[in-house]
């Protein structure tokens, strides 16, 4: 229910094709190509994503990385090592989508279930930008947590219009020369979903009931996190660039392993071993990350009385 392959997609599909045409000119094969992979890719599962594959190999070759987005790779990884999380293939590949996406789209849906890296994919990508001179300001609110009065603004009882909080974000313009990113973190609600439409248009403009307008500045990007799309309208889906999250482009051994290298040198730090060593039963017991690590370090201390 995320997927839409609306005249939106077609034109955001020509739109791309026309800068990557501006790095990479009389190529036109590869221009498609990327462009194609650009708009659809981040929306896919892992089914949808080799079923994909096929069809496009037929008709098209596969494009090679730009420049710009090896550097994109390269600061990101790095990005992830600095914060001790594991730097997983298909998880940097989303967070490169992710990039994509932001650059092509004013507003970015971001979806996907818990433990599926949604977070941790925009805040990687932030400080990545940041690492190549591109300093990102990042704000979340949950529109769910407050009213629709408290969100978007209401009259006083001396009729007077007082900004909620969202418009009173978007009146806050970045300076030249950075950007601001604004995530929606929270349940997609038609109530407060279907007011930003104007936002996410051409018109890049939230309308207030107090009659005014509120102009997005060109640095703003409109970002939402979700665990699902059920109660999103096709206008919605059809304005914004998705991003899929699965769990699969984890998995549970790289927070164990993220957890254990945040943890005091004393007890294991870095250099804490026997991590492959857990066995898949834990999974199937549902243990927490925190039972996992205890369990973890519990057999490694036997280990060490069993040999003095």
């Amino acid at each position: 229910n995320h997927c839409s392959f609306s005249l939106r997609t077609l034109r955001q599909i020509l739109s791309t094709a026309k800068a990557l045409n501006q790095e990479t000119p009389n190529n036109e094969d590869a221009v498609i190509r990327q462009a194609l992979d650009s708009v659809n890719l981040p929306k896919l599962n892992a089914g949808d994503l080799a079923l994909y594959e096929g069809i496009v190999a037929d008709l098209l070759p596969v494009a090679a990385e730009t420049r710009s987005e090896l550097k994109v790779v390269k600061a990101i990884v790095e990005t992830l090592h600095r914060e001790h999380l594991q730097a997983k293939d298909k998880f940097v590949r989303k967070c490169v989508q992710l990039y994509k996406s932001i650059e092509g789209m004013r507003g970015v849906v971001v979806v996907g279930e818990s433990f599926s890296g949604k977070t941790t994919a925009i805040r990687a990508l932030k400080n990545a930008l940041s690492d190549m001179n591109l300093e990102i300001k990042l704000q979340a609110l949950n529109p769910r947590a407050v009213t629709l009065e408290q969100l978007f603004g209401y009259f006083d009882r001396s009729h007077s219009w007082i900004d909620g909080i969202l418009s009173k974000a978007l009146r806050d313009s970045p300076e030249r020369g950075r950007e601001k990113w604004l995530v929606c973190d929270g349940p997609v609600d038609p109530e407060w979903m279907e007011a930003m439409n104007t936002t996410l248009d051409d018109a890049r403009r939230l309308c207030l009931g107090s009659g005014t307008a509120v102009s997005l500045d060109a640095g703003v990007r409109m970002l939402v996190e979700a665990e699902d799309l059920r109660h999103a309208s096709p206008g919605i889906t059809s304005r914004c660039s998705i991003v899929f999250m699965e769990r699969v482009n984890l998995g549970w051994e790289a927070l164990v392993k993220s957890y254990c290298e945040e943890l005091p040198e004393l007890l294991g730090g870095k250099k804490a071993k026997g991590v492959g060593t857990v066995s898949y039963t834990h999974l199937r017991a549902h243990e927490t990350r925190h039972d996992l690590v205890c369990r973890l370090l519990l057999e490694k201390k036997k280990k060490t009385t069993t040999k003095q």
